[in-house]
């Protein structure tokens, strides 16, 4: 379940709920699940500015995170190092859930 708002006509990620996993933490911007060995991260649309989370959201603020973070790890990895990061690959992190 996703908690979706509109803002100026966009769609902003406010929460996510996922069902047939264990929520492990949220925080003002993100929520971890628990996936077996692994952590999920889903990066929202919230903003928040001195430890105030905002009433509304970003578009795509999230997306954007996520792809950013994705870019990086995948770098440091082509350069020799191992990092926490397992994919942000939506059907691949599916194989891993089994959903």
């Amino acid at each position: 379940m996703l908690r979706i708002e509109k803002v100026a006509g966009k769609d902003v990620l406010m929460e996510s709920e996922i069902p047939f996993l264990k929520l492990f933490k949220k925080g003002k911007v993100r929520e971890v699940y628990e996936l077996g060995e692994y952590l999920l991260i889903v990066a929202t649309d919230r903003i928040s500015a001195f430890d105030v989370v905002m009433k509304t959201g970003v578009p795509s603020k999230g997306i954007y995170l996520t792809q950013q973070s994705a870019f990086w790890f995948k770098f440091i990895k082509e350069h020799g190092f191992s990092t926490h990061f397992v994919s942000d690959d939506v059907e691949e992190i599916a194989t891993i859930t089994g959903e």
